[in-house]
């Protein structure tokens, strides 16, 4: 069972921190092949708090809302067995949210890499821009 803070610990030495602050790391994948087809993919990790439990939410920014049909979204989101895709402000993301207190780090490596390469997907085959719409950080 580890806390939040053994959780930072264990994400900054294992993966490319982009930026955090108390609550949240973001996380920089580089996936592809360099330098012709290489993507760089956003995920971030949230600390919150469901059931009066912590939690971990695991986000990756997909595209913007208007760049993915709605029924299609409806439809790849009924695909998706560890995550969902979902409609977050300005555009679409996708999700995974787990309890903190039975999260092994093995989970949260497989989490982690399901949604960022779910995410790039996302933006590389549904979306007509597969530039990021920028909510992370900007």
């Amino acid at each position: 069972m580890p806390t939040w803070s053994e959780t930072q610990a264990y994400l900054r030495g294992k993966y490319l921190i982009a930026s955090e602050d108390e609550g949240s790391l973001e996380l920089l994948w580089e996936l592809g092949t360099p330098p012709e087809q290489s993507l760089i993919q956003r995920t971030r990790v949230e600390r919150r708090r469901a059931f009066k439990e912590p939690w971990l939410l695991i986000v990756g920014e997909c595209c913007a809302e208007s760049a993915l049909d709605p029924r299609e979204a409806l439809r790849h989101n009924a695909k998706l067995g560890l995550a969902t895709l979902a409609l977050d402000g300005q555009g679409y993301i996708v999700r995974h949210a787990a309890p903190l207190e039975t999260l092994s780090f093995a989970d949260l490596d497989r989490a982690l890499e399901f949604v960022a390469l779910e995410a790039s997907r996302v933006r590389l085959q549904k979306a007509a821009d597969p530039e990021i719409y920028g909510t992370f950080a900007d």
